[in-house]
């Protein structure tokens, strides 16, 4: 699998810069209007253009708005905070992962001894108590952790998250007057990154290298709180997408309600494969249950009340044994910790019965 990845990987950005060399030396007119229009530069596994030369008249106007100037510098003051605060706070965060997946590697490979008595520590048990607190970093790799179908939804996240972070950069120069020249994006292997670029020749006395997406500033002639308001906005900004998509996550059932139906029982979302309990007379995908047992069901609070309630009540149907003595099954086995004694049965492997236990009669496990 990951040979066929790599193999795939290794042919696409072939292809793209064999193209790329054969529509230079072609001097195709249209790829080469392309190329002049849009800055583009293909190498080995990059890919960069400039879309946006130079900030829109709009967007100049807002950021240099003389009424707006002030309650722009506030919130970049508030961003230059944020960002200062979740400096430390991820060093906190990673120097705690550090700690623990050292005491865990350390926990595995060295055991204690005292008293002539060997103390076996369990490594699997151990590990599992830290992957219960420690389940917040992780990586994300399109073939690897994630499947390929959902790399174009990530992809778009990570385009929307990066376009926010270099407009907010964008914003804090032009509302202290810094010019920017050009916004461009990079697909860089597989990820895609953007970067901002301040006029080299209003500044001319250092260049300043920063945040992953390869934004660049000319920062000099400026004070260190200006420097610091255009080195975090972009922090600042996808902090706030993500507090906005958080918001969003969290209020859209109260958004959807008009649509759905609510506390009107559980719907069934899926069924395991091969589940006894599945059938013409079972449950199936998109049924909604509203009572177990006469025990009322309107969400899943009450679904887990009423679950426990038939755990802990003996219930049953009285059956003519004449019935039970037909419908005896001879063989059982377990689906998905379900027990399903229909496979094996006078009508075969039927959908159409379920499986039922029989108190007081030959204390065996019946079916009809």
């Amino acid at each position: 699998m990951l040979f066929t990845i790599l193999a795939w990987f290794m042919a696409f950005w072939s292809a793209i810069n064999l193209l790329d060399y054969f529509l230079r030396s072609l001097h195709i007119p249209v790829y080469m209007a392309f190329v002049e229009r849009y800055e583009l530069i293909v190498t080995l596994f990059q890919i960069r253009f400039v879309p946006i030369r130079s900030p829109c008249t709009i967007l100049k106007t807002f950021a240099q708005n003389n009424s707006l100037s002030c309650l722009l510098t506030i919130w970049f003051t508030i961003g230059i905070i944020s960002a200062i605060s979740c400096l430390f706070g991820v060093t906190l965060y990673l120097s705690r992962s550090t700690v623990i997946e050292i005491s865990s590697w350390w926990s595995e490979y060295f055991h204690s001894f005292a008293s002539d008595v060997i103390y076996q520590v369990e490594p699997a048990t151990f590990r599992k108590e830290f992957v219960k607190e420690d389940d917040g970093l992780k990586f994300i790799i399109p073939g690897w952790n994630i499947p390929w179908t959902q790399a174009p939804l990530y992809i778009g996240v990570l385009l929307v998250a990066v376009v926010i972070h270099e407009m907010g950069h964008m914003l804090a120069a032009l509302s202290i007057n810094v010019p920017v020249t050009s916004m461009g994006f990079i697909l860089l292997a597989i990820y895609f990154g953007a970067y901002v670029e301040i006029d080299a020749v209003a500044m001319r006395e250092f260049l300043l290298f920063i945040s992953c997406e390869s934004s660049l500033f000319l920062l000099g002639r400026l004070s260190s709180v200006q420097k610091l308001r255009i080195s975090c906005a972009g922090i600042w900004h996808n902090l706030v997408l993500a507090l906005f998509a958080w918001m969003v996550h969290e209020s859209t059932s109260f958004i959807v309600s008009p649509l759905y139906m609510s506390d009107a029982g559980v719907y069934i979302e899926n069924l395991q494969k091969d589940s006894p309990i599945s059938g013409p007379v079972g449950l199936q995908k998109g049924n909604v249950i509203q009572a177990i047992n006469d025990c009322d069901v309107s969400n899943i609070n009450d679904w887990n009340r009423c679950l426990k309630t038939i755990k802990y009540t003996n219930s049953g149907f009285c059956v003519p044994d004449d019935i039970i003595a037909e419908n005896m099954a001879d063989e059982m086995r377990l689906v998905g910790n379900e027990l399903d004694c229909c496979h094996n049965s006078t009508w075969g492997n039927s959908a159409s019965h379920m499986c039922f236990y029989v108190r007081d009669w030959m204390h065996t496990i019946r079916m009809f």
